[in-house]
């Protein structure tokens, strides 16, 4: 299941790099990632198998074991790259490390995967809300 997970992952990441804009502002940059993922997540079997609550815990324990922390978050080495140009362009904070923010953005996809518990009632509406509480508390001229 790993390597089908791994595969369609890497799948998932090349068809949403393509898809943004990244001349967009940090923001939209963001609600478009989030978007194409979680979309990407429930189109795909495998995917959604993965962020399923009941499976999410064992899956993840085992694939940090053989791969490491880092490697679970979702377009980590290519997002880093983005957040850490957006740091040296001052379209976002560059006091906090860009590992943290990306830490940040992992912590986002996370509670999408645990929207059961947390009330489906309130999704996607929570996340967009979160993500621009987020986005504003990163911006370099707070709005």
């Amino acid at each position: 299941f790993m390597e089908i997970f791994l595969d369609e992952n890497a799948a998932l990441k090349q068809r949403c790099l393509l898809a943004i804009d990244r001349t967009q502002s940090p923001l939209v940059v963001v609600h478009q990632m989030l978007a194409l993922n979680a979309q990407g997540i429930r189109a795909n079997p495998i995917l959604r198998e993965w962020y399923n609550e009941r499976t999410f815990t064992k899956l993840e324990k085992v694939y940090r074991e053989e791969h490491g922390s880092k490697a679970t978050y979702f377009l980590y080495d290519s997002f880093l790259e983005l957040i850490e140009q957006w740091q040296k362009e001052h379209s976002i904070r560059n006091d906090i490390d860009s590992k943290m923010i990306m830490m940040i953005f992992a912590a986002i996809i996370n509670i999408d995967a645990h929207k059961e518990e947390i009330g489906i009632d309130y999704f996607p509406t929570l996340l967009e809300i979160m993500t621009d509480l987020i986005m504003k508390g990163l911006a370099t001229d707070p709005v």
